[in-house]
This record gives structure tokens, sequence and C-alpha cells, in this order.
């Protein structure tokens, strides 16, 4: 267990779409800059890819204008995703515009945000034509709808059209990984053939699952759910084959992906070998799904003088919980079980001396990440 610390980052980036209404993280110009591509909003052309069961789409940042005329070519008759949003150009100030555009497609109008499911477009090019009232950082994401059983690629969105069956999302974790899977539920409304779509109305259950010898699918995470509010999960993953399980309700659509972090990690599982933390300096490990119930790992800081010191904890789980205690001789030993993602401090008033903090998978479906920061300076949330 003494390697060296460090985490590799693989397919990193978020979609312009996530950055901007769904996660409300980054700046304008992340969100423009985690496009796939640029087009010109007079001329541009969109050209989808041949249909295939991936159901993938990409982003496209729209070049600045208040007039917009862009070209989508349609190889085959599918059914397709379209969506519309834009950022506001101050760093300071990155909510997506609910009034940014103005569109006219297939002899449909609407005005603000609008995500589109075109049933049936058969083959041909098509004219997205309208204005647009902010035009600093505009984006399209256009692609597919799936209703099918597929891959799942890292940083790829996925449309998925529900069924009310369970849907499986087939991916494989080459290396102990940080996992993050995003999802987002729209439901049709009915009337049209293109369906304009609302976000945030229906919960969607899933589990993550892996692939045993033996080819069987067990669950190595607890039942859960994306909601309007929690659409961010986070697990960790050892080397395997998993699927991502989920149940879409008829009517709706569901927008899915993942991104995954890979670590190279050094930890200690006994007190006598606890890694030493330096003040400021954050370390971060994982508990995985092949980590077994109650794994601990053990850390140690030092105080060179009596006084305050504060522990930041911070952890990204959503299923099951992870345990941490700070002890010593001489103190009350102080402890806390973080069941979901989110930031913890322990403040304690310590003599100079040398004290532990151990980290402790609870559970055998506790899968997640935590980073540990200390300090003599106490904080609170």
């Amino acid at each position: 267990m003494m390697k060296k610390w460090g985490k590799i980052v693989t397919g990193i980036f978020l979609t312009a779409a996530m950055l901007a209404g769904t996660l409300g993280a980054g700046t304008a110009q992340e969100v423009v800059k985690a496009a796939g591509s640029t087009i010109k909003a007079s001329g541009g052309q969109i050209k989808l890819k041949d249909v295939t069961d991936d159901g993938v789409f990409n982003q496209y940042s729209v070049t600045k204008t208040k007039k917009m005329n862009i070209k989508i070519v349609v190889p085959k008759e599918s059914t397709v995703f379209l969506d519309f949003y834009g950022v506001r150009g101050d760093e300071n100030d990155n909510a997506y515009l609910k009034k940014n555009w103005t569109i006219s497609f297939q002899g449909q109008k609407w005005t603000g945000r609008a995500v589109r499911i075109v049933k049936h477009l058969k083959k041909g090019t098509y004219t997205l034509t309208g204005s647009i009232s902010e035009p600093q950082f505009s984006v399209i994401d256009a692609g597919y709808v799936d209703s099918g059983s597929s891959r799942f690629t890292s940083a790829k969105n996925k449309i998925k059209e529900g069924t009310g069956k369970w849907n499986y999302q087939t991916f494989k974790v080459k290396k102990k990984s940080h996992i993050q899977t995003v999802g987002r539920t729209f439901k049709y409304k009915s009337g049209n053939n293109s369906h304009l779509s609302e976000a945030y109305k229906k919960s969607v259950p899933f589990y993550i699952q892996k692939k045993g010898k033996k080819g069987k699918y067990t669950a190595v995470t607890n039942k859960m759910s994306y909601t309007s509010k929690k659409i961010n999960k986070h697990f960790a993953l050892s080397p395997g084959t998993y699927r991502l399980k989920t149940k879409i309700p008829k009517g709706y659509v569901s927008q899915f992906m993942y991104v995954d972090t890979v670590y190279k990690n050094s930890y200690a599982v006994t007190k006598a070998k606890a890694k030493l933390l330096t003040q400021g300096k954050k370390k971060s490990n994982l508990f995985t799904d092949a980590d077994k119930a109650k794994k601990t790992h053990y850390y140690k800081f030092k105080v060179s003088k009596n006084g305050k010191i504060s522990m930041k904890l911070t952890t990204k789980n959503n299923s099951g919980r992870i345990k941490a205690a700070v002890y010593g001789k001489g103190m009350k030993t102080k402890k806390k079980t973080m069941e979901y993602s989110g930031t913890h401090y322990f403040n304690c008033k310590l003599k100079k001396g040398t004290y532990y903090i151990k980290v402790t998978k609870d559970t055998k479906k506790s899968t997640g990440l935590y980073s540990l920061t200390y300090s003599d300076k106490t904080e609170s949330r």
C-alpha cells in the first residue's frame, strides 16, 4: 500500500449542458470550452452521425450573433434530441438564460430554453432559424434518442427513451477510479410530433451492477434515484465490467453521462503505519466496491503547540456510509458519519502532540471518494 500519491484524469470534461443548466458549475468561458465544437450561427451546419444504438449526442457552441440560420443533416430516419440554452457572459453571473432563444424548427416555434424530441424525423437536411437576445454564450446539443441497452463511454452523453422496463448501459473500468454519474429527466408534452419536454418531473431509480466471473451481474451499490435536486452521484469502482441499471417511465426521456478519475493513492491500514497529514495539503483516497466492509485508512497529524485545529473532510459518496474519527492521547474522540456527499469539519482544541484520524468504509456497498485537509484555523460549514 505504498504507492505514490496522485491522480490521473480521463475524459474529465463535463458537457456544456451540465455545466450551464444542470451542474451549475464553471464559468461561462468554461461552458463554451466544454462544447465539442463551434458552429457559425449564420450558415453553420450540424451533421449528425450515422444512427447507432449508443444514443450519444454532441455539444456545439454558437458564434456570437443575434440571428441564426443553421442546417441540421439527418442521415437516416430517427428520433432526434435538440437542446438550446445560453449562459451569461459575466464570469460572476453564470445562470443560464431562460429567455435566450426564439427558435423555429419543423413548423414549431418557441421561446426560452427548449428541449425538443423530434420523433420519426426522416433522412434529409433541415433548417433551424431564430434569434438570440444575448448571443455571447449560446449552446446547442444535438443527437439521437435510443430506447435500447447499449455501451456507456466516459464523458459522452446518452439520451434514453423510457419504456417502463429496466434498461442497461454497460461500461468498463480499467483502473481503480472515482466515478461521477449525472442523470436528468424530461417529460413529453402531448399534442405535437415535435415534443417539448419539461425537466425534472420524475425520479429515475438505478443501480450499478458488476459482472462476475460466470457472467452474472450483481449490484455493488444501494438502490438510488436521479431526481430534480440530486442529479450527480459519486462512487468508487475497482477494475471490471459494470452496467448502469435504470428504469425510465414511459413518456419520459433521460440524459445520462459518467466521468471517471483514476487514482494512484497511498494509505495505511494500521495505526502504526498511519500516513502523515501536512498542514494545508489535501490527501484523497477511495473506498471501492472491492474493499471489504469496515476497511479503515489511518492518518496522523502533529500539533506543534497548544491551540485550536480544524480537520476538513470532504466526501463524495452516494451509496452507503463512510465513517471518520479523530482521536489521540488526552482528547475526547470525535466521530462523524457521512451518508451523502458533503463537507464536514472536526474542530478541536488540542495540546502539543501527535493525533490520528481514521476513515472507515461502513458497509459492503459503501463506495466513494474522500479528501482530508488539516489546518490550525477552525472552520465550519
